[in-house]
């Protein structure tokens, strides 16, 4: 009987993990900053900015590097929901306290590319893929890095 209730247990959480799974999945990787628009303004990294990575782990870690230098500290996270429309993406500033800042951004990938906007400040989650003094914030475009073989 125990067994019987374990694995019918099992089958139905078994779905909803790999949905998680198949969502961050796509996220997961390197990601290299190749234009950054800030409430109007197009930079690209290498002008006046060293180059910029975003690093999000299957374990919903991120690492988010400056040249060579790691911005933040080791408990940065993130999540995501893939099925939104636009899909969100919440940065989590320290994973270990649960009273850490949270910026509440949306993302879409295309191909190898991801468009991310991420508000200013802490302000209200963005639902478009802009950037305006009346919708303050910062618009990233990324390019995926290849894995080395």
């Amino acid at each position: 009987m125990q067994t019987t209730l374990l694995t019918l247990a099992m089958s139905l959480s078994a779905p909803a993990l790999k949905e998680k799974l198949k969502g961050s999945g796509d996220i997961v990787g390197e990601w290299i900053v190749e234009s950054i628009q800030s409430t109007g303004k197009v930079k690209a990294p290498g002008v006046a900015r060293e180059e910029m990575r975003y690093i999000f782990a299957e374990n919903d870690g991120l690492v988010v590097m400056r040249g060579e230098r790691k911005i933040g500290g080791d408990a940065r996270g993130y999540t995501i929901d893939a099925k939104k429309s636009p899909a969100t993406l919440d940065l989590i500033a320290d994973t270990t306290d649960e009273e850490s800042s949270v910026t509440h951004g949306i993302y879409k990938i295309e191909g190898n590319r991801m468009t991310m906007v991420i508000p200013r400040g802490r302000g209200t989650r963005p639902t478009a893929f802009e950037v305006t003094q009346e919708l303050p914030g910062t618009l990233y475009i990324l390019k995926r890095v290849k894995p080395k073989e």
